[in-house]
Order: C-alpha cells, then structure tokens, then sequence
C-alpha cells in the first residue's frame, strides 16, 4: 500500500497517536489484524507502527482516526 508508513522517527504526536489507537483496538477486543482490515491499512506496517518500528503517513492517520 503506498504511503502506508514513514520512515522518519517519531515524534511526541505520533507516539500518543499510536498509543490512542492500540488502546482503543484493545478496548473494543480487536487484534492488530482485524482492525487493519477494518481500517483498511497494512497488517505488517501498522503492526511494525505499534512495535515503534515505524510512523504511520498521513494517508494512514485519516483512516485510524
């Protein structure tokens, strides 16, 4: 998928931002799969996201929120 992550590091907004996420998906009982599908991004980068091994791109921001 293009634009599905960033490589640059991560800064204070992208780190509260995944965190809101992956506590939102925890909440509602969805693994990191079903809500990539769901939101339709990428398993592995957003996986890769939640790890802090990358950034999600803007592209990928509007979907999640």
């Amino acid at each position: 998928m293009r634009g599905l992550m960033q490589t640059s590091r991560r800064n204070a907004d992208d780190t509260c931002f995944i965190h809101d996420i992956r506590q939102a998906r925890k909440a509602r009982g969805l693994s990191i799969r079903a809500l990539a599908v769901a939101a339709g991004v990428g398993y592995s980068a957003w996986a890769r996201c939640e790890r802090g091994e990358g950034t999600p791109s803007p592209h990928t921001r509007l979907k999640l929120q």
